[in-house]
């Protein structure tokens, strides 16, 4: 927020510098923007215009030339210019529209003076045009060129037009060339010469004598002679020639006045128009008035005493003075009085008044300037004698410029910066007292600088008025009044800034000589950082080159022709293993080659040094050592006035790529083989272009050829299963878009005769362009059509497991159980025979009921994908197996030798089976009368072992590795086998392992060990 607010700040304040009245609008012409100066021509103010339309604000420019430019600069996206005429303030303005995609801006800039200017000259030109005399215009001096001629002038020259008069006149005009130069010195030292007769000549060379009346006048700021030309009596009546000059005075571009000479004070008896432009006294005002009324407390009074002494003396006379307008405004004046006699003697003063105060301005300052460029000259022979001193180093120099530009421009602090985003870095400075040093650093908008980066050109100010910064925070934090900045480029771009500055105001504004001089230390400054990181990148350059030989085993030769001298690189010495003291020569050279390659090398270098063919090739060597390296050789001829006078190249050794392409080369026909035999698919998509290229065996797999297939994407796409295609895509999409390692599917494709064929597609993006979109991918086709039907088989079967699981656990044992139950409801009704056979009933009912629980579990084990392992409590599934089993076999003792560990074991909810199948099985094969069964446990840090011991038969180590497998049963076991087969089966699920061992005196001990749970606490 505080950065917008700066950003708003710094606009302001700029638009607030510039003299155009600016406004701002946005997309929907709603103002945003009005500078104090628009403010001002538009009689509103900014809070009363924003978020109004210029439409609603003003409805007048409605279908007017506004809106059209206004609808134009937005149709072309172009700047546009039109010129407005503003009644309110009585001005002229030059309207520029710049569009913009988020809004436009406006800039009102003042031509009401242009106006008046042009319209000046215009009235010049007229006032020439209609004088019935020869009148015209040119610039002063002697190589004066005439910028303006009337038809009369024409005329009288005897011209064809204008354009040929302006050609010939003013030079050609002349018949003495010596007269004409005195005559142009005479008007450039007096301002006007009234009728001097003079030779002149026509276009066909007749010669007649004029009067001439000339005065110089300022029209646009430009400095012209203005003349007319009269024939003297000879050639045409006094009366015409006194008509003519009356109105050649009545209408002349300067003011003119007639005094008396007779009447005390010498009262005006006549002015003319321009006399009262230049006054704002109108004849009526003039007229009767003193000839000195236009003096004032400005006037010179030695002007005004030689003014007098001429009248005095019935004199001609010229003099510039201050003199004041109606208004009180003073202007220089610059009068040229000349008597006027009749026959009876001396009887007026006529004055000529020429308004010299731009002239007069434009002197100063050139003096000024004049002033100015004698100390730029000075300062930049110092520059010259700075930079090209060659005992300064560059840092030194920098720091003399520095302290030259704090003296020239008057400043206290000098400084060139390093800018990198908003970091402000102090390269070099001088400051009073070492204020400022090299490597201080400061925000760039805590600094003028941040303006220079801003408008990206020079900034100068010489007061905060000046410069309009006295919210900025350099001002508000440093207390800086003046200072001068501009860019410094290295290289093209944008590197810092040089810039001045001082804590106190100027006296005068920064000049654009000074400013000139600014930006010729930058450039020099910006040239030799330059040159100072092309010397430092060249260092590192070289530096790399000499370790990328070493590395790359590249190394350089020449050899010149005509003195046959041979120059080896040192890396090309390793590479033959000479020593560097070796001279080895052309001949040399050629036998280190191998004897099969030697005969390829002479006939290449025999094509460069004599046709200049350069060569590229890989051969062997035996080195020194004999030693047999492949190297590749290069070589390529050099030139003086087109002939061969050395050949040059580079010498690199290629052995270890020789032998990584050779054991690729192996390896690639090994893969070739493989992929071959293992019948697999490969896909290369180009996926700029979509082509896609296909091995063999992708197209035999569709039962197709190669030349059946299109190599484009789209033959993949449209023979994907449709209902396959939107997991495809997916999958497809997501490794695009890089949320997964690779692509991979299972889908169903369709061979080249209809039929669909399952297949598993991996693949990967190998290459992405700059901006991290695809550009290739490679990948495989696996056939999985048998696994797939395999697999379905197998859930076919599964499903018929679960049903029959159904019928076993609840329709069968339900039924079981209703046997039992009334079979011991019959106990008490049945006697002696009849009781054991009940009782062979209820054994054989429930016995039937456990194994219908234990193919339960094994069903339910073996329908289980895979092993959802969590924390169960050991205490809790044995103490319920142990109670449970106890209530099944009331005739069994089942004990413990301590109490139950509290811990937990990795395992899932089926670890009840496995104690209870154990449990059972030592009471279900015990032959003693009373079974007896002995629990006990070991816990250590990483496992639990639970021990099962009976006192039954015992197992014959033969078989007990094998009672754990499918079907197995002890010996003479009338069971399943599955039971231990279960407990197997869900052990190893665990991780765990089960054995069993020799009990004393007799039976056997089942052990169980299981992993413990870490993450809980007992």
């Amino acid at each position: 927020m505080a950065e917008s607010e700066s950003r708003a700040t710094r606009r302001n304040n700029t638009f607030e510098r510039v003299s155009d009245a600016v406004v701002g609008l946005n997309a929907d012409f709603e103002y945003t923007f009005l500078n104090s100066q628009a403010e001002e021509l538009l009689d509103a103010t900014e809070e009363t215009l924003f978020g109004t339309t210029i439409w609603d604000a003003f409805p007048e420019t409605i279908d007017s030339v506004a809106e059209d430019n206004i609808r134009r600069a937005v149709e072309t996206g172009e700047t546009q210019t039109y010129e407005r005429y503003n009644e309110t303030v009585d001005r002229w303005f030059e309207v520029r529209i710049f569009p913009d995609d988020h809004g436009h801006s406006i800039f009102f800039t003042d031509i009401s003076e242009r106006k008046e200017r042009k319209a000046e000259l215009d009235r010049y030109k007229q006032l020439v045009e209609s004088l019935p005399v020869a009148a015209g215009m040119n610039t002063p001096g002697e190589e004066g060129a005439s910028e303006l001629v009337n038809q009369a002038a024409v005329e009288l020259f005897g011209a064809t037009s204008k354009a040929e008069l302006k050609e010939y006149a003013p030079g050609g005009a002349y018949a003495n060339e010596a007269k004409r130069k005195q005559f142009s010195e005479r008007l450039r030292e007096t301002g006007s010469i009234d009728q001097q007769e003079v030779k002149l000549t026509t276009l066909d060379g007749e010669t007649f004598r004029a009067l001439v009346t000339a005065e110089l006048a300022e029209i646009d700021g430009e400095e012209y002679s203005v003349w007319t030309i009269a024939d003297t009596p000879e050639r045409k009546p006094n009366e015409q020639q006194l008509r003519y000059k009356t109105r050649a005075i009545e209408e002349a571009p300067i003011g003119v006045s007639l005094s008396s000479y007779e009447q005390a004070d010498n009262p005006i008896v006549y002015v003319n128009e321009r006399f009262e432009e230049i006054t704002g006294y109108t004849p009526a005002e003039a007229e009767g008035r003193h000839c000195r009324f236009l003096q004032g407390e400005g006037t010179s009074d030695e002007s005004a005493a030689r003014l007098g002494e001429a009248i005095a003396d019935g004199e001609a006379a010229t003099v510039e003075l201050q003199s004041y307008r109606k208004d009180g405004e003073m202007f220089w004046n610059r009068v040229s009085i000349a008597p006027v006699t009749t026959d009876a003697g001396l009887s007026h003063f006529v004055g000529f008044h020429q308004d010299i105060t731009s002239t007069k301005q434009r002197s100063q300052e050139l003096a000024q300037r004049n002033e100015q460029i004698t100390a730029q000259n000075q300062a930049l022979g110092s520059f010259a004698d700075i930079v090209s001193d060659p005992d300064q180093p560059v840092d030194q120099q920098i720091t003399s410029l520095l302290e030259l530009g704090t003296e020239y421009l008057d400043l206290d602090v000098g400084i060139v910066s390093d800018i990198e985003g908003t970091t402000y870095t102090v390269r070099d400075s001088v400051s009073p007292d070492d204020a400022i040093t090299t490597g201080d650093v400061f925000d760039l908008g805590e600094t003028f600088c941040s303006l220079v980066y801003e408008a990206n050109e020079p900034v100068s100010f010489h007061t905060p008025v000046d410069g309009g910064i006295k919210n900025h925070p350099a001002y508000r934090k440093q207390g800086i009044e003046s200072y001068v900045g501009v860019p410094i480029y290295v290289a093209g771009e944008r590197y810092g800034t040089l810039n001045f500055s001082s804590p106190s105001a100027r006296k005068e504004s920064i000049s654009e000589g000074e400013e000139s001089f600014v930006r010729i230390l930058a450039q020099w400054i910006g040239g030799t950082v330059e040159r100072q990181q092309h010397q430092q990148e060249l260092e590192r350059t070289s530096e790399f080159l000499r370790e990328t030989q070493n590395v790359a085993n590249v190394g350089g030769w020449e050899l010149e022709l005509q003195s046959e001298t041979l120059r080896w690189s040192d890396e090309l010495y390793r590479i033959h293993e000479l020593p560097l003291d070796a001279d080895p020569t052309l001949e040399d050279a050629i036998e280190f080659y191998h004897p099969d390659d030697r005969d390829t090398i002479r006939e290449a270098f025999n094509g460069l040094t004599t046709e200049g063919e350069s060569y590229n090739l890989e051969l062997r060597i035996v080195t020194a050592d004999d030693n047999v390296r492949w190297v590749r050789v290069h070589g390529k001829p050099r030139y003086e006035d087109n002939e061969i006078v050395a050949v040059h190249g580079t010498f690199q050794d290629i052995t270890e790529r020789k032998e990584r392409e050779q054991k690729l080369q192996e390896l690639t026909e090994r893969l070739e083989l493989a992929v071959n035999g293992a019948d697999i698919g490969i896909w290369d998509w180009d996926m700029t272009t979509d082509r896609v290229t296909y091995n063999e065996q992708w197209a035999e797999m569709l039962d197709c050829s190669l030349e059946e297939l299109e190599p484009h994407v789209d033959e993949w796409k449209h023979r994907v299963h449709p209902a396959d295609r939107g997991d495809v895509e997916n999958a497809l999409d997501d490794h695009i878009a890089g949320e997964t390692d690779l692509y991979e599917a299972e889908h169903r494709i369709r061979t080249g005769g209809g039929d669909w064929r399952w297949v598993r597609g991996i693949g990967r993006i190998v290459e992405r362009d700059d901006d991290g979109k695809p550009v290739r991918a490679v990948g495989i086709h696996l056939d999985i059509d048998e696994q797939k039907t395999y697999e379905q088989t197998l859930e076919e079967q599964r499903n018929n497991l679960k049903i029959l699981n159904q019928m076993v656990r609840h329709d069968i044992r339900n039924n079981l159980h209703i046997v039992v139950s009334y079979a011991k409801m019959l106990t008490d009704n049945v006697e002696n025979e009849g009781e054991e056979y009940l009782q062979k009933v209820i054994d054989a009912g429930s016995e039937a009921i456990g194994i219908t629980q234990t193919a339960g579990d094994v069903t339910k084990t073996m329908l289980r994908s895979e092993a959802d392992l969590t924390p169960r409590n050991l205490r809790s599934v044995l103490e319920a197996q142990i109670d449970q089993v106890r209530e099944n076999h009331e005739q069994a003792i089942i004990s413990t030798e301590e109490t139950l560990p509290d811990v937990e074991l990795i395992a899932d909810e089926m670890l009840e089976s496995v104690f209870r199948n154990l449990l059972t099985n030592a009471i279900t094969h015990n032959d003693k009368e009373l079974p007896k069964v002995t629990v006990s446990t070991h816990v250590d840090s990483e496992v639990v072992r639970v021990r099962i011991a009976d006192n039954g038969p015992g197992i014959p180590d033969a078989q007990k590795e094998q009672i754990f497998c499918e079907g197995e049963k002890g010996l003479d076991s009338d069971g399943t086998g599955i039971g231990l087969y279960l407990v197997g089966t869900l052990v190893d699920r665990y991780d765990g392992a089960v054995w069993v061992e020799d009990n004393e005196p007799d039976g056997s001990v089942f052990t169980v060990e299981i992993r413990r749970d870490r993450t809980t606490s007992t």
